[in-house]
């Protein structure tokens, strides 16, 4: 007769089925969450995504799918170009860089030592999976800044790069101030200046300007990379007080070079052209003029005005230069160069000179 199992080895012999079942269950699904987690790593897209786009490089291509062409200033066959001297002979590789959005991770390439791009990983808002799932997306191409140019204009008028305006976003200092704002009457303002630097550029760009007006204004260049853009000069001004302005100021310089012989040029016959209520006007009246360089005769060459400039109804300026050439009884001429900037204010219906400064 066979003897019965007993109920404590048909309890025991069931919880470990039971626990082998569980444990094989838990196994399986642990791995598919292992298998499930690795593939939603953002590296395997990275990897992806470096294979896919990068390594067979096409730069044309590449250019075409950026979010941006690396600087909106440059045109897309210098960029094109710039991509494929670039990476010529060289193999390409990336890497990941920090990122201040902890939802993007983000990558730059590199062709040998030099950086060329970047793609970013991207979380999406509404994934599928139970894992983090990603977009791959932000291609750009870097050109660094070693071919950045800085511009400075005066505020209000607009600079282009190879035809593209340079936004508020390009401005990296404003309301510099000029000369002119130190000889500015109360409640009149200034010319002001504001400084561009605009960067990723990968040839020397075409640099223009307009006024507020959208009339072009003169660029120049003192030194590579550095551009200055000229105040447009207000020619209506130019036509009504060329005349005036030079006279006033040849008088004057020929007061500064008294000589009670040659070039009697007393404060009486200048001082109409002054503003009486300012400094400048006391100061002229009372400056010692009587030691000066002997000359027989004088006369002026190179006589002009430019740079007119209204800031207001009753304020404007000029530049005015000429050479006051002091002859000297068989001795070498003596040449003063004279440049000023000179202030206007209308005083009772006439311009008179309220303030001059040298240049």
């Amino acid at each position: 007769m066979k003897a019965k199992k007993s109920v404590f080895w048909k309890i025991y012999w069931a919880v470990v089925v039971l626990f082998l079942v569980t444990l094989a269950v838990l196994v399986i699904m642990g791995v598919n969450w292992m298998r499930g987690y690795e593939a939603a790593q953002p590296k395997h897209l990275a990897k992806e995504t470096f294979e896919k786009v990068f390594a067979d490089f096409d730069a044309a291509g590449y250019v075409d799918m950026c979010n941006s062409s690396g600087s909106k200033f440059e045109t897309k066959e210098n960029i094109v170009a710039y991509l494929e001297n670039a990476t010529s002979g060289k193999t390409l590789e990336y890497m990941r860089v920090s990122s201040t959005d902890k939802t993007t991770y983000k990558y730059i390439v590199k062709a040998g030592d030099e950086k060329i791009a970047s793609f970013l990983l991207t979380e999406k808002e509404n994934g599928t999976s139970k894992f983090k799932e990603y977009d791959a997306g932000g291609f750009e191409v870097f050109t660094g800044s070693k071919s950045a140019v800085t511009v400075t204009a005066p505020k209000g008028y607009k600079v282009y790069v190879n035809g593209v305006e340079a936004g508020e976003d390009c401005i990296t200092e404003k309301d510099i101030e000029t000369d002119s704002c130190k000889h500015m009457p109360e409640g009149v303002s200034g010319v002001y200046l504001e400084k561009y630097k605009i960067t990723g550029l990968i040839s020397t760009p075409v640099i223009t300007a307009t006024d507020a007006a959208g009339n072009g204004a003169e660029v120049t260049s003192e030194k590579k990379g550095v551009y200055s853009v000229a105040l447009n000069s207000d020619e209506a001004l130019k036509s009504e007080f060329n005349n005036y302005i030079l006279e006033a100021i040849k008088k004057y310089a020929v007061y500064m070079q008294y000589d009670s012989t040659v070039a009697v040029m007393g404060f009486g016959q200048i001082k109409g052209y002054f503003d009486p209520s300012s400094e400048l006007y006391e100061d002229i009246r009372t400056v010692e003029n009587n030691f000066v360089i002997e000359y027989s005769s004088y006369e002026f060459a190179d006589e002009e005005t430019a740079e007119y400039v209204r800031y207001d109804d009753n304020t404007f300026s000029c530049r005015v230069s000429f050479t006051h050439i002091l002859h000297r009884n068989g001795n070498p001429d003596y040449k003063d160069f004279l440049d000023m900037t000179v202030y206007l204010r209308n005083v009772d219906g006439k311009y008179l000179i309220y303030a001059m400064s040298q240049n």
